[in-house]
């Protein structure tokens, strides 16, 4: 009698996996090719607390974007090891718009560099 069950569950287990597999990446661009989708995005602030620490780093993000050419939804694929500098990519990303047409995943670098010690703009 338990026989069916197992066989439920191993198909039900199965389905989950295929139905919630990670979507295949998107191809990441920059500079021209991101100013080919997006109009005239904005980049990210440096947060004042990674500039005060000297903190500095690079990530990848993933743009979610409307038939519209809204922003509906930022995901970090790799995190700069900051959250104060990848929630500032997201507040700025969501505010970019794309121009409409098919909905989008557009993959996207971005890159905080401390200033040196020292120089204007370090504290």
């Amino acid at each position: 009698m338990r026989a069916p069950f197992v066989t439920i569950a191993m198909i039900c287990s199965a389905f989950a996996a295929q139905t919630y597999a990670a979507p295949p990446p998107a191809r990441v661009i920059t500079g021209p090719e991101l100013l080919q989708v997006f109009i005239r995005p904005r980049p990210p602030e440096y947060p004042y607390e990674a500039r005060v620490r000297g903190w500095s780093g690079r990530g990848v993000y993933r743009a979610f974007v409307t038939p519209e050419g809204k922003v509906s939804r930022v995901a970090v694929l790799h995190s700069t090891g900051h959250s104060v500098m990848d929630d500032m990519v997201v507040r700025a990303a969501m505010h970019w718009r794309a121009k409409p047409g098919r909905p989008k995943e557009v993959d996207f670098p971005i890159i905080f560099v401390a200033p040196p010690r020292g120089s204007p703009g370090s504290f």
